[in-house]
């Protein structure tokens, strides 16, 4: 097995899609002046959210049960333990960023519903609302954190790629044998 199968492809990239919408929304509302407006890309933004903490758990699921491609050639014990770190941290706050998200929600008094249906009660505004501002604080300081370390990802991801040279972004790759980097560098070899 060179590659992820289909399955965990379509999910690693509809949540980083996911992902992109849902920082996308958060950062426009407020930018119009339509408070109905403003109100609807929250909603998207939770919606969004709430999706990705849903598939975070179908993903850890899948990794837990399903062999995954090695990294070819093989890395240092010493990276591939930071790559696994690297890997333990997305999805913890990929949990705790929405969780946090609800919380604080429910700290204002606001019903959390998820594609209709009314999420339990974490903590009730009585019980909450003193921790409000700083569960908002925590999930944005989060979301934030988030961001640089997909960004990170990424970049890990390239470097892997094009300096390194190993299969670790053509693993995720819809069509990774055209994207190899040894064939790539053949390819430029012949053609000069």
């Amino acid at each position: 097995m060179l590659n992820y199968g289909k399955t965990y492809r379509y999910l690693h990239w509809s949540m980083a899609i996911l992902f992109i919408i849902s920082i996308a929304l958060i950062e426009t509302k407020g930018v119009f002046n339509d408070e109905a407006l403003n109100d609807g890309i929250l909603t998207f933004h939770i919606q969004s959210g709430l999706i990705l903490f849903a598939l975070v758990w179908f993903r850890i699921g899948w990794r837990l049960t399903h062999s995954i491609p090695p990294i070819q050639p093989a890395l240092h014990t010493l990276h591939k333990l930071g790559v696994l770190l690297v890997h333990i941290a997305l999805y913890a706050m990929l949990i705790v960023i929405p969780f946090l998200g609800i919380v604080a929600l429910q700290t204002r008094g606001i019903n959390v519903n998820f594609l209709g249906f009314a999420l339990p009660t974490i903590i009730s505004e009585s019980e909450g609302l003193q921790y409000s501002l700083a569960l908002i604080s925590y999930h944005q300081e989060l979301g934030n954190i988030m961001i640089y370390s997909i960004l990170a990802h990424l970049a890990f991801s390239l470097i892997h790629h094009f300096i390194w040279q190993d299969n670790t972004l053509t693993r995720m790759l819809p069509m990774s044998a055209r994207f190899a980097p040894s064939r790539l560098l053949s390819s430029r070899m012949e053609n000069s």
